[in-house]
């Protein structure tokens, strides 16, 4: 693998970052439909909307503290050292 693709983004997280800041200038990028179905990209073009998106993000993160939460405290060892 060529080093300099190790410090690259996909566009898909580029445009999430950069629709959060600007709202007035047009936004594109490119997905590789060798990797990528149609549903997918679908998927993730439509969680760029962000009026829509956050109403995901809170529903997805009450989940994620939900199942947190029903985890006892012991339920995963942990190493020693990291």
């Amino acid at each position: 693998m060529i080093p300099h693709y190790l410090s690259m983004f996909e566009g898909v997280s580029i445009l999430s970052a950069l629709s959060m800041v600007t709202h007035s200038i047009g936004l594109t990028a490119t997905i590789a439909t060798s990797y990528a179905d149609p549903f997918t990209v679908a998927r993730q073009i439509a969680s760029l909307k962000e009026s829509r998106s956050y109403a995901m993000k809170k529903e997805f993160l009450e989940i994620v503290e939900g199942l947190w939460d029903s985890y006892k405290d012991d339920a995963f060892s942990q190493p020693d050292r990291w």
